[in-house]
């Protein structure tokens, strides 16, 4: 996980090691920045975080409450795909 050095997956799908201090990373970062996460419960532990939202569609715009703050999230697996396009949108807002 980030910040790690990349590091070849001898692994298959569905057998790559979940790295508890990783997730506890992941977990901990999403605490700080987000006081609605403070409190939720962690459902699943896993070795590959794909962002979704509840209705598969991208999130992108200013974040509220938040001066020059922007957020372009939500892909899922096809981030790379969209990626030039949802930094068209966003370059838009700005």
């Amino acid at each position: 996980g980030f910040p790690d050095p990349p590091q070849v997956v001898h692994e298959t799908p569905g057998e790559v090691e979940v790295r508890e201090d990783v997730c506890e990373r992941l977990i901990g970062t999403m605490k700080k920045v987000s006081s609605e996460m403070d409190g939720a419960e962690v459902a699943l532990k896993q070795s590959c975080y794909l962002p979704f939202t509840l209705d598969s569609l991208p999130c992108m715009g200013k974040v509220p409450r938040h001066a020059n703050a922007y957020v372009a999230t939500g892909h899922g697996c096809w981030g790379i795909l969209n990626s030039l396009a949802s930094g068209l949108a966003v370059s838009e807002l700005l």
